[in-house]
């Protein structure tokens, strides 16, 4: 037997401290606070304050954090109309958000020793889709230069995201036929599932994103049937099964009659849920039995699961998001043209089958973490030789509760993004336009549009306290004037 020198409780406790100070460390940035501040500030129509905020959480945001209060300002960016901007933010971060995303194992052991904040973020799956929608939506809005470019990417990226659900549809069905009639040559070839099979209830953004690339390819001759196929793909994962049923034609691009165009309206609708810290409160229950049946059957005793494990779950849909949208849209003050409105998208359903997903992985993680703090503690005691049942022992055992009791749960999240995303389409003559809407306080904002031959005209309406807070075009028939009440609408 290996014989230790005999450590006091001072020194004992120093092994311990930096573990400690580094989880307080982790907790106490300031860079959440004020990002939260510029959100709300941009919520409330405030968008000066906003920007002020947002960039001074930008300098405040170290490595890990800086990809996710960028994405809040490109945001705020295109709130103001900067579109130009936003594009610019967007695709600067995408690929260091990939980069992230990567496996640190400094981060991972960190992690192990703090918690999940201790990592850089990580976009959840329909976050990364958006960030590539948002791309798309901001080329064009601006001078659509690449917006070609990043429709093709976006179609890699939904093809990547049917990927894996093919593939467990092919070993299931391989599973079904397998002892039925395996030499049949018929069997031996399966059928791929439908594209409604393969995104199921995967990921509601990605009907968006198929969206956004009908529309852009829809003006390119050499595209027009993957013009249509996207278009068709977005049924499989819109929210709303009549957006587009066989009865609802959309009119985009080269599909218009000749000489008539389409405008596309597309509505950012409340924010994305805020993610907030739960209790796993039968895991803890069963981590404290584990722990005190260990502690009756070895030397020394393990710190009490007393702090619950916290994982992330999204926040409640708010009210208003439960009703229908009460904005309102009509061309040429015509009330016979009035548009229709569907809903796309819903990224509170696209959260909370996040937070299923990787629920597992946060029990698994917490667990994890856990048991590497009471293994510290406990060697801690046995490196010190503390007297079993000793005041001393009762000090390690309290400076473990106080250890766990730090954790947080990682509850992260771009809270800028749309709550919902409704969209609406109709074709008209080529020339100038007037669309009319009508925000649900009763306020008129009219939208001078130019239709071109063949082309879509773009309107974007941003939304987040389901009051209009800006709008854009990419294609202005002329300049608005001053908003009424909170609205501010942009042009490009």
């Amino acid at each position: 037997m290996i014989h230790f020198l005999h450590i006091s409780l001072h020194s004992a406790c120093s092994l311990l401290m930096p573990l400690l100070l580094t989880s307080i460390l982790t907790g106490c940035n300031n860079c959440h606070e004020v990002r939260m501040q510029a959100v709300n500030s941009w919520k409330q129509g405030a968008l000066e304050a906003a920007s002020e905020q947002i960039s001074e959480a930008l300098e405040l945001a170290d490595k890990k954090n800086r990809c996710l209060v960028g994405l809040d300002k490109a945001m705020i960016d295109l709130s103001h109309g900067r579109a130009a901007e936003a594009e610019a933010a967007f695709r600067r971060i995408h690929p260091q958000l990939e980069y992230l995303s990567q496996t640190d194992l400094t981060e991972e052991l960190e992690s192990v020793l703090t918690d999940a904040t201790a990592r850089a973020w990580r976009a959840h799956e329909y976050e990364g889709t958006m960030l590539l929608n948002n791309v798309l939506l901001a080329s064009l809005l601006s001078d659509g230069f690449d917006s070609f470019a990043w429709s093709i990417q976006l179609e890699q990226h939904l093809r990547e995201l049917q990927h894996p659900v093919q593939l467990t549809a092919h070993e299931a069905q391989a599973e079904e036929t397998d002892s039925s009639a395996p030499d049949s040559d018929d069997s031996a070839q399966t059928e791929s599932p439908s594209l409604s099979e393969a995104a199921g209830s995967d990921c509601p953004s990605a009907a968006f994103a198929s969206y956004l690339c009908g529309l852009t390819q829809s003006e390119y001759p050499s595209r027009a049937a993957e013009s249509r196929q996207a278009i068709q793909q977005a049924a499989a994962w819109s929210t709303d099964s009549r957006t587009f049923d066989d009865s609802l034609e959309v009119p985009a691009g080269l599909s218009c009659a000749p000489g008539n165009g389409a405008v596309h309206v597309i509505v950012y609708r409340g924010v994305a849920p805020q993610w907030q810290s739960v209790s796993a409160e039968p895991t803890q229950t069963a981590l404290l039995l584990a722990d005190r049946i260990l502690s009756a059957t070895n030397k020394y005793s393990l710190p009490p699961t007393i702090m619950a494990l916290e994982i992330a779950e999204p926040e409640q849909r708010p009210a208003f998001l439960a009703t229908p949208c009460r904005l309102q849209a009509a061309v040429d003050d015509a009330a016979a043209a009035t548009l229709d409105f569907h809903l796309v998208a819903d990224l509170h359903d696209s959260a909370e089958q996040a937070a299923l997903r990787s629920r597992d992985q946060q029990l698994a993680e917490a667990i994890c973490r856990r048991v590497v703090k009471k293994a510290v503690v406990y060697s801690a005691k046995e490196l010190a030789d503390v007297e079993q049942g000793s005041m001393t022992e009762v000090g390690f055992d309290i400076l473990g509760i106080v250890w766990e009791a730090l954790e947080e749960a990682d509850t992260r999240a771009w809270n800028s993004l749309p709550g919902q995303i409704l969209t609406a389409a109709t074709e008209l003559p080529a020339g100038d336009h007037n669309v009319r809407f009508t925000a649900p306080d009763g306020t008129f904002h009219p939208v001078p549009v130019s239709v071109e031959s063949g082309k879509n005209s773009v309107i974007l309406v941003i939304m987040p306290n389901d009051d209009i807070l800006s709008i854009l075009c990419n294609r202005s028939a002329g300049n608005l004037s001053a908003p009424a009440a909170k609205g501010r609408i942009q042009l490009q």
